[in-house]
């Protein structure tokens, strides 16, 4: 459920990281800093603050690659992007994590239908352009005729 997801988005910031874009610094290819989206269900982290115990088992959180490379299965090889597809062998630290994506399914609403498996394409045929000025002034003029 959660592979097709990590896998558009990683490939999203890996794409995006290679954008030339003037004032920010690009990504290295494989820069231990760079983000990346990695399942975490089934695996609970824990945290204490302020003398409380605080348990939370988000389904994908976003962290860097060398958090990423903790809780592999093989230590001490380079880590390979896909083993963000797949569940941790250990746990996260909340402080590697910077953000979460959880998924929430319930079940279907009465009135509601499932969507269907597969959409099929259609033609789309384009309007032509028009500016919100051009459209303006075609009121602008229509309201001047009555």
């Amino acid at each position: 459920m959660y592979k097709p997801f990590i896998q558009a988005s990683n490939l999203a910031l890996d794409l995006l990281s290679k954008l030339d874009v003037p004032g920010l610094v690009c990504s290295k290819a494989h820069d231990d800093d760079k983000i990346l989206f990695h399942q975490n269900d089934p695996k609970n982290m824990a945290q204490q603050h302020q003398g409380e115990r605080s348990i939370w088992k988000p389904d994908v959180v976003i962290v860097s690659r060398t958090s990423a490379n903790k809780v592999r299965k093989q230590s001490g090889q380079a880590y390979k992007d896909e083993e963000a597809l797949e569940k941790p062998t250990q746990q996260f630290q909340w402080t590697d994590v910077r953000s979460t994506v959880e998924f929430r399914h319930k079940k279907i609403r009465t009135g509601l239908s499932m969507p269907p498996e597969t959409n099929t394409v259609k033609n789309y045929d384009i309007p032509a352009a028009t500016s919100s000025h051009q459209t303006s002034d075609a009121r602008k003029l229509s309201s001047m005729d009555n």
